[in-house]
């Protein structure tokens, strides 16, 4: 009699724990559907960030699936991922920006005084930038590293680069 009631019991009140466990299954199955619809909407459509990018490169054929990816796979210092990605996104505190905030006396670059400071021009265009650039492409090429240092490779990554294995 008592088995009875007990079977009687479970149709009636089945046990909670199935039932929250379904409901977090679909629930998480909705909201990764509803995730991947966002994606699919949204993922095509340029920021203006890249615009600006596309604008001032003068290109049209810039990866930014992989740009975003190059911001994880290169480095492990959590820090240099930020920066990495905040210069992607344009989001870096330079004089002008500084300067508003009273945080620094002038919007000229920090390096060679004469120009006002720009991501573009604080990164490549500033002779001391410009300087260490080519040493660097210079370093490379004497180890064996033949790649083409661009604009666009130093400031995004290099996907494949090619690597002289005879010189060592």
């Amino acid at each position: 009699m008592e088995n009875a009631y007990s079977d009687s019991r479970k149709k009636i009140h089945p046990d909670p724990r199935t039932n929250l466990t379904k409901l977090i299954t679909q629930c998480m199955k909705a909201c990764k559907c509803s995730y991947n619809i966002m994606i699919e909407k949204y993922s095509s459509i340029p920021t203006d960030k890249q615009v600006l990018w596309k604008l001032y490169l003068d290109t049209e054929d810039l990866q930014w699936n992989n740009i975003y990816k190059n911001c994880f796979k290169t480095f492990e210092e959590v820090k240099l991922r930020q920066f990495q990605y905040f210069f992607t996104q344009r989001i870096t505190a330079l004089n002008p920006y500084l300067f508003k905030c009273h945080l620094s006396d002038t919007e000229l670059c920090t390096f060679c005084n004469s120009e006002r400071e720009s991501i573009e021009h604080f990164f490549w265009t500033c002779p001391i930038s410009n300087f260490i650039w080519s040493s660097i492409d210079k370093w490379l090429s004497e180890n064996g590293f033949y790649f083409p240092l661009s604009q666009i490779n130093a400031f995004f990554g290099i996907s494949n680069p090619v690597f002289d294995h005879t010189k060592f």
